[in-house]
């Protein structure tokens, strides 16, 4: 039930960019989430098996296990 999850991101997807900044490395994507909070939404593109994807997540507090 992650943030990630309830957008449809998949296993094996590629994230190529987070609105409107490029994603490079894993790094990028732990850096774009410093300027984001709780409740904000994203739109990111992806790759999913060679084709282009487009979803929204929404920003929440990851669930405690």
């Amino acid at each position: 039930k992650s943030p990630g999850e309830r957008a449809g991101l998949k296993t094996g997807d590629i994230i190529k960019q987070m609105d409107n900044r490029l994603i490079q490395s894993t790094l990028d994507i732990e850096g774009f989430f410093l300027d984001y909070f709780v409740g904000d939404q994203i739109k990111i593109a992806l790759i999913r098996k060679g084709k282009s994807i487009s979803a929204t997540l929404q920003l929440s507090e990851y669930p405690v296990r």
